[in-house]
């Protein structure tokens, strides 16, 4: 009989290697750029717009595409390291495509209970990215998985909000797994400069947050402040939890 109960504690968490990073942002931002820099970066392309950056990736058409690829990750012999998923809206309507299929219904709204497909594909969904997430490699890695979305407006009593774009039921479920959510956000100053930056920190107005305490508001919309950000914020949680 194997022996379940635990001989030592997990070690705390002390990079950005095996974070799941909620990525969300406005147009042409550089949310694609940022994430080819996490170590060892490999994409699951699900739409254009990775032609003008040197990256590896998979072109992703469907959810089929998708799972193999994972299966791969785990099997293969490789160096990867981070898995992003660029975008996530689509691949989860790859998904809602794929249960179509596979119920014979035209749409996800279609089953005779409103609410299963959808159901059904937040369920796989979960399923699907939390055994990525958990992921060790042949080499020992532990895979990182960092989720793409555009950005929308929505309301919060009243107030305007800025979320991911993706469907509140996966919206839900992405957000419930993140370590870290992000907004990248480009604006101008008051001396018209154009600021490109990172919201981190939990804030009325933006969707963010995520498990790590102590992360500062807002870094320039740069890989290193970032990792940086991160790495300072996990140090603290860990000096306290001593």
């Amino acid at each position: 009989m194997t022996a379940l109960l635990p001989k030592e504690k997990t070690r705390p968490a002390t990079n950005l290697g095996n974070q799941i990073i909620l990525l969300y942002g406005k147009p042409k931002v550089g949310k694609s750029t940022l994430a080819s820099k996490f170590p060892g970066a490999i994409f699951a392309a699900t739409e254009p717009g990775l032609k003008y950056l040197n990256v590896h990736q998979v072109q992703v058409g469907d959810w089929r595409d998708f799972k193999t690829l994972c299966v791969e990750l785990l099997q293969s012999d490789h160096e990867f390291k981070t898995l992003i998923v660029d975008t996530v809206d689509l691949l989860w309507n790859h998904l809602c495509d794929h249960i179509c299929r596979k119920e014979g219904v035209s749409h996800i709204s279609d089953f005779k209970s409103f609410s299963k497909g959808y159901r059904m594909a937040k369920d796989e969904l979960q399923r699907v990215l939390t055994k990525v997430a958990n992921l060790t490699t042949k080499r020992g890695h532990s895979m990182g998985l960092v989720l793409i979305s555009h950005v929308t407006e929505t309301q919060d009593d009243g107030s305007l909000v800025w979320a991911p774009s993706i469907s509140q039921s996966p919206r839900q479920v992405l957000m419930s797994m993140a370590d870290v959510i992000c907004f990248a956000d480009i604006y101008k100053d008051s001396s018209g400069d154009v600021k490109r930056v990172l919201r981190l920190g939990p804030h009325p107005n933006y969707m963010t947050g995520g498990r790590i305490p102590n992360l500062p508001d807002v870094v320039n919309l740069e890989y290193k402040e970032f990792e940086t950000a991160v790495i300072d914020a996990l140090e603290e949680v860990n000096n306290d939890g001593k």
